[in-house]
């Protein structure tokens, strides 16, 4: 449902699949998602920018059902750019990233539960990453329990 041109969606618009509440509302030109919208699937959200069908933008948010999420730049449907993510085990990394990896500069820190069954971080490393890997292994900083907040 929506606005259509030349029998495309065209505007704003919602296309839904199934029961399960998976599709996208938002914004489309000549039946391809562009500008901001909302598209959600059985394992994922995001929430954003789109350019010709994908996902592209300065901000989005995108999340899994296990509890991971990201906010930050996407270019051709990946995050791309400057970005923050939670992971389930709730290791953050907060840096740059390219094609959908770490890549740049970038802070990782490392979490597990303490004695009382919250996350607390441990230990953490801030420098440069190529392809989702820390460059420098050996500059993994351990954190002191007054340190994790």
């Amino acid at each position: 449902e929506g606005t259509w041109a030349n029998d495309l969606m065209d505007g704003d618009g919602r296309f839904s699949v199934g029961t399960k509440g998976d599709g996208y509302e938002g914004q489309w030109k000549a039946g391809k998602k562009h500008g901001e919208g909302k598209e959600a699937t059985s394992s994922e959200t995001y929430s954003g920018g789109f350019a010709d069908g994908v996902r592209s933008g300065i901000f989005g948010t995108w999340g899994l059902r296990d509890g991971t999420h990201f906010e930050g730049e996407f270019g051709n449907g990946l995050r791309h750019g400057k970005g923050r993510a939670v992971l389930a085990s709730g290791d953050e990394y907060d840096g740059e990233w390219q094609k959908g990896q770490r890549h740049g500069q970038g802070t990782m820190i490392y979490k597990r539960a303490g004695d009382d069954g919250v996350l607390v971080a441990y230990k953490s490393y801030t420098g440069a990453w190529v392809k989702d890997a820390r460059r420098d292994k050996e500059t993994v900083t351990r954190l002191a329990s007054d340190q994790c907040n």
